[in-house]
């Protein structure tokens, strides 16, 4: 089943040569965490899946696993000016490791 929906990635990390595994807040599904396979050969896509990034993504998810297959994601808001202000992206990123550590996977 194919599902589309909003979401702010909370956070991203390497994964094998080429893709990145990426936890992001839904509205609608929660915390959910996805494979973005070669993303991070794609120059253009690199950049989106950062944390703090609003996105619209689509992806692949199947009832029997937790860890789904990310096959579009766009920018809605990027907010990459906050590297500029020390105080300002230490509060953002202190609020997404909270959201992290208190949401549960799948509940929204």
């Amino acid at each position: 089943m194919i599902i589309s929906t909003t979401g702010i990635v909370i956070k991203s990390f390497n994964y094998r040569e080429t893709s990145k595994i990426v936890d992001i807040y839904t509205e609608a599904e929660g915390l959910i965490s996805l494979v973005a396979k070669g993303v991070r050969k794609n120059k253009k896509t690199l950049g989106v899946l950062e944390p703090l990034n609003i996105v619209f993504i689509s992806y692949y998810r199947k009832s029997s696993q937790s860890l789904y297959l990310l096959s579009k994601v766009e920018t809605i808001q990027s907010f990459h000016k906050l590297t500029d202000n020390y105080q300002k992206l230490l509060t953002g990123l202190m609020i997404l490791e909270l959201i992290h550590q208190t949401q549960p996977i799948g509940e929204p």
